[in-house]
């Protein structure tokens, strides 16, 4: 009798465990990490060190410049790569033995270009213009001054498989860079010999440049990670290093004040979120721009706390280099704070002022994951135009994960798979839209799309499919 109750009971006993844990887990994320028993100023020293630094001291200035998506105009139409095929192309660009230097030509005949754009070719997609001087993984240096050109795309025509250009889409304009006796006629033969099993993308106009949205519906899974909280302590402890420094409260609920006699950081433990401001090395007015986005980089390293996938981008109207938080390939966007999507640095001549989050990402919870379809890109443009809107009032249409402001008192965080536009440096989802959500005046907020009154286009003007061009 008892033998024959045995297994069942273990079983039952297996799963109440299970379930145990699974609540643990869910509700004290610290429970697998162990009871922390250190003293403060162990805590700083050894967590700060442990935790913080190390998960992104490793990063290289490559890693936040590399492209984001691969895509083929192949068989006339547009396709996109896998992340296996996107690494490929990559890493056989990295030993290109290619040089940049002053004596290059900047081309901005728009005739030249439309013309070239006709032409089969892979293009690697990037997060933003980004000076081309940074890209040293790929392009030596030449005696000169390093080529003043920003980039945000690089085109590998099919035609011409010893050079490649670096292309400003947005401005259409384009520099040719010759590869000095390689060439890349087999990578690119074995990368597309099956490009029809690519991702069909669809060639949608913007304000400026072009967007590629997928041409059928498809699914994309929500992302379940518990939280973590990185201590106000280790915190001070990385800005700081040491007690000698002011402490003010502010009065207002969870703010607190910390300054020295050149940086002041000011922490919000409700929120999770700070705010540091320090004197620049030297007045930036006499620093290129180069300089500046690597010496934001060597800051990003020492404060920064993301693992997932970080890429930068540049406002150069408002001075502002911002390290975009990615997860899956995708970029992070929230209504509940702009704090947890990246660390973004405003930099005057002689000031830096940067913010972010000390949340992070601890435990993948896969088993909540649900499938979450978005719609094709004739459905998204037919959506645009019942609220209003054409693509051409757009600067950008993307896929991104949107940070769920319902966090469990930030113990656990739902990233929802969406459609994103971007008008005039204000953001919101097709979602939002579609809801009526579209404000009318200039006092919405910074994830708030500005209402247009230009006219609609005609989806057939506004739309390339996949498969014509």
């Amino acid at each position: 009798m008892i033998r024959r109750l045995f297994i069942p009971i273990t079983l039952i006993l297996a799963v109440l465990t299970s379930g145990v844990l699974s609540w643990l887990l869910l509700t004290n994320p610290d429970f697998l990490y162990g009871a922390n028993s250190q003293t403060p100023q162990q805590t700083v020293r050894n967590e700060q060190v442990d935790s913080l630094n190390r998960q992104v001291a490793g990063m290289k200035l490559s890693d936040v410049l590399a492209p984001v998506a691969l895509d083929a105009y192949e068989a006339g139409g547009y396709w996109e790569a896998s992340a296996s095929q996107l690494d490929q192309v990559t890493a056989a660009l990295a030993q290109t033995p290619s040089e940049l230097g002053g004596d290059f030509d900047v081309v901005e005949s728009s005739g030249a270009f439309a013309s070239m754009s006709t032409s089969p070719r892979l293009i690697l997609r990037f997060a933003d213009r980004l000076p081309v001087s940074l890209w040293g993984q790929w392009f030596k240096s030449k005696d000169g001054p390093p080529l003043d050109f920003e980039a945000d795309q690089i085109w590998l025509l099919k035609e011409e498989p010893q050079a490649l250009y670096l292309v400003n889409q947005v401005d259409e304009t384009y520099v040719r860079v010759p590869l000095n006796g390689w060439d890349f006629a087999s990578l690119y033969q074995t990368v597309t010999q099956d490009v029809t099993s690519w991702t069909a993308m669809s060639q949608v106009p913007l304000a400026k440049g072009k967007a590629l949205i997928r041409t059928e519906a498809f699914s994309l899974p929500s992302q379940v990670y518990t939280l973590k909280k990185e201590s106000e302590a280790n915190l001070i402890g990385l800005f700081f290093g040491s007690d000698n420094y002011s402490i003010t409260d502010s009065g207002e609920s969870g703010e607190k004040k910390y300054k020295t006699f050149d940086l002041e950081l000011d922490v919000n433990s409700d929120s999770h979120v700070y705010t540091a401001r320090s004197e620049a090395s030297q007045n930036r007015n006499a620093v290129n721009r180069d300089q500046v986005i690597m010496d934001s980089f060597a800051e990003m390293r020492k404060y920064g706390i993301w693992t997932q996938g970080i890429r930068l981008t540049t406002n150069t109207n408002t001075n502002t280099l911002y390290y975009q938080r990615y997860l899956e390939g995708y970029p992070l966007m929230s209504d509940a704070s702009p704090y947890y999507l990246g660390l973004q640095f405003n930099l005057s001549p002689k000031v830096t002022r940067f913010s972010g989050t000390f949340l992070s990402l601890r435990s993948h919870i896969e088993d909540k994951s649900v499938s979450t379809s978005l719609d094709a890109a004739s459905s998204l443009v037919s959506q645009l135009h019942e609220q209003g809107l054409a693509t051409t009032d757009l600067d950008r249409i993307f896929v991104a994960y949107e940070w769920q402001a319902n966090m469990e008192n930030f113990q656990l965080v739902t990233f929802l798979p969406k459609y994103y536009v971007e008008y005039k440096g204000r953001y919101i989802s097709l979602d939002r839209l579609n809801r009526g959500e579209l404000p009318n005046n200039q006092e919405a907020s910074s994830s708030d799309l500005v209402s247009s009154d230009s006219p609609s286009l005609t989806e057939e003007n506004t739309l390339s499919e996949g498969g014509q061009e």
